[in-house]
């Protein structure tokens, strides 16, 4: 199908709402979903962010910029996945746990304000992996007009390029709770540990680069998708001074995958 029929059925999906709740993470899907969904129904869409100490500050500070921009109304919302007790077990389904409080409070939100419907993110290309937090939007009736579309990421890419969103090539950044091995007890200090870690890595140049926190030995590990080869030595240099700080000792793989 051309990305014209998918934009096409997207805005036809849009239409069928008459109000509509946004789950705007400050990535670039629900930033294009809220950007497309503002375009069809105006001030009869809001957004909602969760705010909590697995989220990196700039997604948040990039979401209200998104929002902002577009003069949507932007509600932000404290999660209170941090006091289950399940989800700091890190299990396997960790994240349908998280996904399950997370709408569960945001459709508690919206629906006092009289908004029936809530819209995440999710695209075609989700169906491919293990998304457990799919069976949870889909558990809470949360639709995911991206997906419906078949729309893959590399669509949404393009179209939130020509829509002129400054996050169209943004790479793309999980939750802090992905760092850890599934089993290795989710901590606020470990969190902290990986968040200053990865913030010296962005202060050093490297984009999209994520810190994993292992629980036998810590060492962390530093896979950069937009880093080039010769970046290593680099990186191995700046490393070990700035975060030894932080509880870590270091190895320095770097590697294309994510």
């Amino acid at each position: 199908m051309l990305l014209t029929d998918k934009k096409a059925a997207l805005m036809r999906r849009l239409k069928t709402f008459e109000r509509l709740a946004v789950a705007l993470s400050g990535g670039v899907d629900s930033a294009l979903l809220l950007a497309l969904a503002h375009d069809v129904l105006g001030e009869c869409v809001i957004a909602l962010t969760a705010r909590s100490v697995i989220h990196p500050q700039q997604e948040l500070d990039d979401a209200k910029s998104i929002a902002g921009a577009l003069g949507v109304t932007h509600l932000i919302v404290d999660s209170n996945e941090m006091q289950d007790a399940d989800f700091l077990a890190n299990p396997p389904d960790r994240c349908y746990i998280c996904k399950k409080n997370v709408f569960g409070q945001f459709l508690t939100l919206v629906r006092e304000q009289g908004i029936p419907y809530l819209a995440h993110g999710a695209n075609g290309d989700d169906r491919k992996d293990y998304r457990p937090g799919l069976r949870a939007a889909r558990e809470l009736g949360v639709v995911a007009p991206l997906m419906d579309a078949g729309l893959t990421k590399a669509d949404i890419r393009q179209l939130a390029r020509d829509r002129g969103l400054p996050v169209w090539d943004k790479p793309a950044m999980a939750c802090m709770a992905t760092r850890f091995p599934y089993g290795t007890a989710i901590v606020p200090e470990k969190i902290a540990q990986v968040r200053d870690a990865e913030q010296v890595l962005a202060e050093a140049g490297f984009t999209g680069c994520r810190v994993r926190h292992h629980a036998i030995s810590p060492v962390s590990r530093f896979p950069c998708q937009s880093c080039p080869p010769w970046s290593a030595n680099r990186c191995a240099a700046v490393l070990p001074g700035s975060c030894g700080g932080s509880g870590f000792s270091m190895s320095v793989p770097i590697s294309r995958a994510m």
